[in-house]
């Protein structure tokens, strides 16, 4: 019998205790190798009421209190109904349907058997890769190594002949295609895209590497590589080229947004060109009217202003001073400029009217005559 078998069988019978159920397990276990007790063992360090059975992977004390009592612990019959019965497919899944059956119902222990022969049945009939986890201490705290438990770990758990037989053949196998898409970056030609084959693929990277032929084999679906180092020596060209695709691969995406809100810009720039040329447009045609008016009305302005000049200056050949005691008209805003001009013309020809001889070159620098 084993251990959850005599505990159903503690039980089972009325009035039954923790330490009745210990004192059971003294006497079926009491010469078992990997057993101990208080009353069995000459190492006092187990208390009374603790029971120590000796893992592969080290040594594990139970305290019998409480045990029935957890045994007995199960879901009322009433309440797996109920729950069975939910219309919520998870509460459906947890809780199967119950059975009819008025038989006496499983005990805690022997749904922990069941379930545990049920998970190593489906453990042999699939070829199951083991993930080995390392326990470095037993006070559940970071950065604290206990090499003597760490190193009794490794050694029951066979890691040590694992390293052995991987560093005897091939230290590291992979397919092709992975090979190929973590590792060409190293090689312009494989770079960005290789065309070829995965197999090809590889073949140019250890070639271009210049890797020698007892490093590696070429097998149907894998490469092998022989010595960490090798694998190494391929990640730390990886990690040196990794930061200058990185930066290739920022600086087109930031080129591709400059282009895209330029072309946003652009647009709204053409938007408002367009917008500002009809408004424009639109107060031209407003003020087309009173530009003319005003083209008129200066126009009004030098033609009466030249008739006043040609009126005042009539008589000035038969004048002995030749226009020089007459007086020139009012001169309007836009008529100043005009009445230099008029002023230099009657100038000059006052001057070759009275015969002075004085040359027309340098009337512009003469003092006024007047």
């Amino acid at each position: 019998m084993g251990i959850i078998s005599l505990l159903d069988e503690s039980c089972l019978i009325a009035n039954s205790s923790d330490q009745a159920f210990l004192e059971k397990l003294d006497k079926y276990f009491a010469k078992h190798d990997h057993y101990e007790s208080f009353l069995t063992a000459k190492d006092k360090t187990i208390k009374s009421g603790e029971f120590r059975l000796k893992h592969y992977a080290g040594d594990v004390s139970y305290d019998v209190s409480g045990f029935i009592d957890k045994n007995k612990d199960t879901l009322w019959r009433d309440v797996l109904v109920v729950m069975s019965q939910s219309t919520d497919s998870l509460m459906s899944t947890l809780f199967p349907p119950v059975d009819d059956s008025k038989k006496r119902p499983e005990t805690a222990g022997s749904q922990f058997r069941t379930a545990m022969n049920s998970l190593i049945d489906t453990l042999l009939k699939c070829q199951p890769h083991y993930v080995r986890c390392i326990k470095p201490n037993d006070l559940k705290k970071s950065g604290n190594m206990d090499e003597e438990r760490t190193r009794h770990q490794i050694r029951y758990l066979g890691l040590v002949e694992n390293v052995r037989v991987r560093r005897a053949g091939f230290a590291n196998r992979q397919e092709y295609k992975r090979f190929l898409h973590r590792y060409k970056m190293t090689t312009p030609s494989t770079w960005p895209t290789w065309k070829g084959s995965d197999r090809s693929g590889v073949e140019e990277i250890i070639k271009h590497h210049k890797l020698p032929s007892d490093e590696f084999r070429l097998g149907k679906t894998k490469v092998f590589i022989k010595n960490p180092r090798t694998l190494f020596m391929f990640e730390e060209k990886r990690a040196e080229v990794l930061p200058k695709i990185m930066i290739k691969l920022q600086a087109t995406w930031r080129g591709y947004w400059q282009r895209m809100q330029y072309k946003k810009t652009r647009a709204a720039h053409n938007i408002q060109s367009a917008w500002r040329g009809y408004k424009s447009g639109i107060i031209y045609i407003k003020n087309q009217a009173a530009f003319l008016i005003q083209l008129k009305w200066r126009s009004y302005k030098a033609n009466k202003y030249m008739s006043s000049v040609i009126s005042s200056f009539q008589n000035v050949k038969s004048d002995p001073t030749l226009g020089k005691t007459t007086k020139w008209p009012p001169v309007t805003p836009g008529s100043a400029r005009a009445e230099g001009y008029l002023i230099l013309i009657w100038r000059k020809w006052r001057v070759n009217r009275s015969g002075l001889g004085v040359d027309t070159h340098s009337l512009a620098d003469l003092p006024s005559l007047g």
